[in-house]
């Protein structure tokens, strides 16, 4: 939000100006407390069992996302699976993340990296499934979102309609 003003002000010489700025702030903060009060996150450690995709032709992504914490350090992994109907694994990966983005952001980031892997690998069909609902319900959803994770939620927008399946 600093930086969009900023660079209004630089490249559009438009100043910002305060009845702005407190409307952002509050679509901000509206938007920060529908997603607290949803508290729609999967439980850690709740077992789940693996369901088939829809059709013969449709890949199933399962896509898990973890805050590790480890003496000081804080970061967080992802691991996902692509499977075919039968359940046989056709690809796999997992990785540890150490940057300080708040979780929404880190989630956005690594299904955007996980769907940039599905297009490089000619993964067109895939059902996603995955553990960060605050992510899946912004993903699903119209509305325009405000928080700090919007570029990252556009451009998986746009990497989704290249896929010729996608849910």
């Amino acid at each position: 939000m600093i930086w969009n003003c900023r660079n209004k002000l630089i490249f559009e010489n438009k100043p910002p100006s305060s009845k702005d700025l407190w409307a952002r702030a509050e679509l901000y903060r509206l938007e920060f407390m529908e997603v607290q009060q949803k508290q729609t996150r999967v439980a850690e450690g709740q077992n789940m069992k693996w369901q088939p995709p829809i059709s013969d032709s449709i890949h199933k992504l399962n896509l898990a996302i973890s805050q590790l914490k480890k003496n000081t350090s804080v970061g967080f992994g992802f691991g996902f699976l692509i499977r075919n109907n039968k359940g046989d694994v056709l690809a796999a990966s997992c990785h540890r993340l150490q940057k300080n983005l708040n979780p929404l952001c880190t989630a956005a980031t690594v299904m955007r990296l996980v769907l940039l892997f599905c297009q490089n690998t000619s993964f067109y069909k895939v059902m996603v499934e995955c553990n960060f609902a605050e992510l899946v319900n912004l993903l699903n959803s119209d509305r325009i979102c405000c928080l700090e994770a919007t570029w990252i939620i556009e451009d998986i927008g746009l990497i989704r309609d290249s896929f010729s399946f996608i849910s």
